[in-house]
């Protein structure tokens, strides 16, 4: 799921948001959404459905639209998460 959009960095509606989030909660708990933020970095107010998400949302972003250097590629991913070591 590309949110915001390019081109445009057109967000999604909260609404549409909103139902998103509650159908993941109550009808499939184990759906996993690829989101990719690349362009939140142009919308202000912009929340990640990663944040309503965490357990459901794999993000994907970049640091060269954040910091405005384009060319630059560097990626990560989390293997594992865990607290207390």
């Amino acid at each position: 799921m590309v949110n915001p959009s390019n081109p445009g960095a057109v967000a999604m509606r909260k609404e549409s948001v909103h139902k998103l989030v509650e159908l993941v909660r109550k009808r499939l708990p184990d759906l996993l959404i690829i989101t990719d933020d690349v362009y939140a970095t142009f919308v202000n107010g912009f929340r990640s459905l990663a944040a309503d998400l965490p357990r459901n949302a794999l993000l994907v972003y970049s640091y060269s639209k954040h910091f405005g250097c384009t060319g630059w590629r560097r990626g990560m991913a989390p293997s594992r998460c865990t607290r207390g070591g």
